[in-house]
């Protein structure tokens, strides 16, 4: 078991080097399964919605939040605000396009780490879009630049985005419009490569707990 969670942990970093490398429009990120931390959470609980128009190439993702986890053993309560929105620029071939190719903005309270108002929590240019499967097994990967928010420094300086939506009418293609609704989206830092080394001896113990 603890090879099989280090070879993922190693597996992300290798993927993701050679996957930002590449060029090949709707290939996976390699971002895995399991977010890092620290991660705020868009859960089951809360509704996100997905739209993408063909015309116009925009993709949409907008909803609540739920929570913000600043590491393994620690999640606090979140949500107010306008929650979650991802604005992205995605071409027929399912690549992005355009500098920034989107932005991603999370804005919402904390109150357990006295935040009690509406504010951006964290802001970011989006620079790769990847994805894989279809319908109920779809995942939609994205990356970013962070650029501002309360918690910019705590992700500093890329975020990974994971979304698993619920139901999608999305086919594999981005060559019609598709909508959908649930799921999960995580937002996350993406580790220095010395620090993702580090994450790949720590084993299970950095292993994401079972969200419901």
């Amino acid at each position: 078991m603890t090879d099989h969670i280090v070879s993922l942990r190693v597996g992300f970093f290798v993927g993701m080097v050679f996957a930002l490398a590449a060029t090949t429009a709707g290939a996976p990120l390699g971002l895995g399964t399991t977010p890092l931390f620290p991660d705020i959470a868009a859960l089951t609980s809360v509704q996100t919605n997905y739209a993408y128009d063909a015309a116009t190439g925009q993709f949409r993702v907008t909803g609540g939040i739920s929570q913000y986890s600043p590491n393994s053993t620690t999640s606090y309560v979140a949500g107010g605000g306008t929650g979650l929105s991802i604005i992205a620029n995605v071409n027929s071939g399912g690549g992005l396009f355009g500098s920034p190719g989107g932005t991603l903005v999370i804005n919402g309270v904390i109150p357990q780490i006295g935040i009690y108002a509406p504010v951006d929590l964290l802001r970011a240019d989006l620079t790769a879009f990847g994805f894989s499967g279809a319908t109920s097994s779809t995942v939609f990967e994205f990356t970013g630049n962070v650029t501002g928010g309360v918690l910019q420094a705590a992700f500093s300086p890329e975020v990974g985005i994971i979304i698993n939506p619920g139901i999608t009418s999305f086919n594999g293609s981005f060559l019609g419009d598709f909508t959908g609704s649930g799921g999960t989206v995580d937002t996350f830092r993406i580790p220095e490569p010395a620090t993702m080394s580090l994450l790949a001896l720590a084993g299970p113990a950095l292993l994401r707990r079972r969200r419901n």
